[in-house]
């Protein structure tokens, strides 16, 4: 790895500057430059973005070297040779500069100056170091486990609780958690096992999470516009493999957050234009019961009445576990008795045939 940086070795774009050719710099206003060598006072050589190139020195301006104090929430090991080399949890970092990318400018006690994870510390006073601090207290100032390390700008990202739920999202391919965001403030725990093969009532809002564009958009919803639940069995022939393992691990009466890998969902191909291949899926389920019977097949929104789907054909036709499937639904009207909302009845019939 390089030697330590110094501030010296660091500038910022006073100005835009565009290069002419391949070998100059091209940089956005407020942009934090290494400066790797200075062959004539009016042209620097600098890397930014991971391009090296020259670029006019009077664009260019020192950073400040009395900045804001923050300290290291986590330990940290440097990525590339432009990172500070390593924090430790604790360590008090001067900031130059705060770059929009995530990844912020600034020196250590050792004077080494390099770029950190913005997310992986926080902002303290002015005034030295606390001393330690007593172990009866250090309840009250526990942080979380550390968020992921930004890579360029940064994409909001489905939000895991611990590492040990993102292990399980991980290894199989979907996680349960507890909703804590219920519409009368109470956390919804429930009682009462599920168990493979029931028949099930839940309500169920429905989010598809594009990784490459940061968007998650709500594609289906049992609540909205009128509140009308979903009944289906655990068989995993009506709906996702990732909702049916997660409901399975719930309890009646609880509302939980079921994060499922595409794997688990979708797959590869999909479901468009509604949910983006290899997109995860994220489901806000409540249990309402279980034990009911499918008189006429399962009920619920069309757009949830659906398998995984793990890849696509050559002739661009769905394939689900090594078959095709072939999907027949028919939408009928249902006026129940006692008031209950018209809802959709939805049959599915699916008749596979091997690739």
């Amino acid at each position: 790895m390089a030697d330590l940086l110094g501030a010296q070795d660091w500038v910022k774009g006073a100005w835009a500057f565009k290069g002419a050719d391949e070998t100059e710099l091209v940089f956005d206003q407020g942009a934090v430059i290494r400066v790797m060598d200075r062959p004539h006072p009016d042209w620097w050589q600098g890397t930014v973005d991971g391009r090296t190139g020259l670029f006019p020195s009077n664009y260019a301006k020192t950073v400040s070297s009395d900045g804001q104090k923050v300290m290291v929430l986590y330990d940290f090991d440097a990525g590339s040779d432009h990172d500070i080399r390593r924090m430790a949890k604790g360590d008090i970092i001067t900031v130059l500069e705060k770059p929009e990318t995530g990844w912020w400018l600034g020196r250590i006690a050792s004077g080494e100056t390099g770029l950190f994870p913005s997310n992986y510390v926080k902002a303290i006073d002015d005034a030295p170091a606390p001393p330690p601090i007593p172990v009866s207290s250090l309840e009250a100032l526990k942080v979380s486990e550390p968020p992921t390390i930004p890579l360029g700008n940064p994409s909001e990202m489905p939000i895991i609780a611990s590492l040990d739920a993102f292990d399980s999202l991980v290894e199989d391919g979907f996680v349960v958690e507890q909703d804590e965001d219920s519409p009368n403030g109470q956390i919804m725990t429930g009682e009462g096992e599920i168990k493979r093969g029931q028949v099930v009532d839940i309500h169920c809002v429905a989010m598809a999470w594009n990784g490459a564009e940061g968007i998650k958009e709500e594609f289906a919803s049992t609540r909205s516009p009128k509140p009308v639940p979903m009944r289906f069995a655990l068989d995993g022939a009506s709906v996702t493999k990732g909702l049916t393992e997660g409901v399975i691990k719930m309890k009646i009466g609880q509302r939980a957050v079921i994060t499922c890998s595409p794997s688990m969902a979708y797959g590869e191909a999909g479901m468009p234009p509604l949910v983006k291949p290899n997109a995860f899926v994220i489901y806000h389920v409540e249990v309402l019961s279980v034990d009911g019977t499918l008189t006429n097949g399962p009920t619920g929104p069309i757009e949830l009445l659906q398998s995984s789907v793990t890849s696509r054909g050559d002739d661009g036709r769905h394939s689900v576990n090594g078959r095709r499937p072939s999907v027949m639904m028919i939408a009928e009207g249902n006026e129940q008795d006692e008031g209950h909302h018209e809802g959709l009845m939805i049959k599915a019939a699916q008749s596979l045939e091997l690739n």
